[in-house]
């Protein structure tokens, strides 16, 4: 009797290291299956078209999609896939503070420095797993699509011409989210969006309490010269970021870019006005009077020096970009400085940079993106 007992232990004992071993390995299997990358990714761009993408990707072009250079470097965390440009956004996003997160964004190969024609031989040549394209350019379309490379179309239509529908958030959004179909979710895009919603929500709750008798009227600059001024009407992103930040657009009347003289500046008279990225014109060329033939010293924005320049940090922010939430506590402050006076800018910049990018912005980082400093591209 003893001795059976002592078998039967044994047996029993044996069974189970041997039960153990195989649920061991059965985890690693399993680990390892759900590990392993898929061979292709299918889904439907933005441009509509269902693509498939590879489940590797190591090597990325962008063709003429300007911003969509610093957002691909930001949801990647560097530019080391990146090995073809044919967009200025390399420009903007190297020449800015991502060329100092990321200075291996001086090594990436400008495809098509002068124009903007998408070449297929070049491209071939760089041999991509994936292109990033604007969803608009069917030809870049077609071109890729015969050459046999994986297209992905990033659109820069603005939709509907309503503030939700113009939202700059809402077009980054789209744009992170499709990168997540493109590489995989690495949780880079839901952190940005989940800041950006908390910041827009932040802001909005202050704005909906003030009447639009305390708002000031607000006009954006699109661009600027002595022969030409753009001003930035009722159905582009001026509609949002005005409306958004506590303001009244002083162009609602125009639609659009519009072409307006000073004739019609001085009739809307603006409290505040603002110059989008894109020009060369700044506050003191209006502060001075420095534009040959124009008087702007009866405007009330610049008889009380309230004329800004939008700040950029990667790319001409007027236009959805990775600093979004950052310009609109800015633009808040600015329209609104009673209401939001809570509101530490620099404090604000500080965190952003460190939260997104783990980088340590120096005091004069911060200061020359509050202060609207352009980007100088080269």
């Amino acid at each position: 009797m003893i001795n059976m007992s002592k078998t039967t232990t044994t047996a029993v004992a044996l069974i189970a290291v041997i039960l153990v071993i195989a649920a061991v390995g059965a985890v690693f299997i399993n680990t390892n299956d759900s590990e392993k990358a898929p061979e292709s990714n299918t889904f439907t761009d933005m441009a509509g078209n269902e693509v498939t993408v590879p489940g590797k990707i190591d090597r990325v072009i962008v063709t003429g999609m300007h911003p969509i250079v610093p957002v691909y470097t930001y949801y990647a965390d560097g530019p080391e896939k990146l090995v073809g440009v044919g967009s200025p956004g390399l420009q903007y996003a190297k020449s800015g503070i991502l060329g100092k997160i990321y200075p291996s964004l001086d090594d990436i190969q400008t495809v098509w420095p002068t124009g903007t024609a998408t070449n297929a031989e070049a491209l071939l040549q760089l041999n991509p797993d994936v292109v990033l394209y604007t969803a608009e350019t069917t030809s870049d379309y077609n071109l890729l699509k015969n050459a046999g490379l994986p297209a992905v179309g990033f659109s820069t239509a603005m939709g509907d011409n309503s503030s939700e529908g113009l939202n700059v958030f809402n077009h980054l959004r789209l744009w992170l989210e499709q990168l997540e179909k493109v590489f995989g979710d690495n949780g880079r895009a839901d952190s940005l969006i989940e800041y950006n919603n908390e910041i827009q929500s932040k802001i909005s709750a202050k704005v909906s309490g003030i009447s639009d008798a305390d708002k000031p009227k607000v006009l954006i600059i699109f661009s600027y010269t002595s022969s030409s001024l753009l001003v930035a009407g009722n159905n582009h992103y001026s509609q949002y970021w005005i409306e958004a930040s506590g303001g009244v657009n002083a162009a609602a009347e125009v639609s659009g870019i519009a072409q307006v003289n000073l004739e019609k500046v001085l009739e809307w008279n603006p409290d505040i006005i603002y110059f989008a990225n894109g020009g060369t014109a700044t506050p003191e060329d209006l502060y001075g009077n420095k534009i040959s033939g124009h008087d702007w010293s009866q405007v009330n924005a610049v008889k009380n020096k309230d004329v800004h320049t939008f700040p950029s940090a990667t790319y001409m922010s007027y236009a959805p970009s990775l600093e979004a939430g950052l310009v609109l506590q800015w633009m808040a402050k600015t329209n609104q400085p009673e209401a939001f006076d809570g509101i530490d800018l620099e404090e604000e910049v500080s965190h952003y940079f460190k939260e997104f990018f783990d980088y340590t912005a120096s005091e004069a980082d911060v200061k020359d993106f509050l202060a609207g400093k352009p980007i100088t591209v080269h």
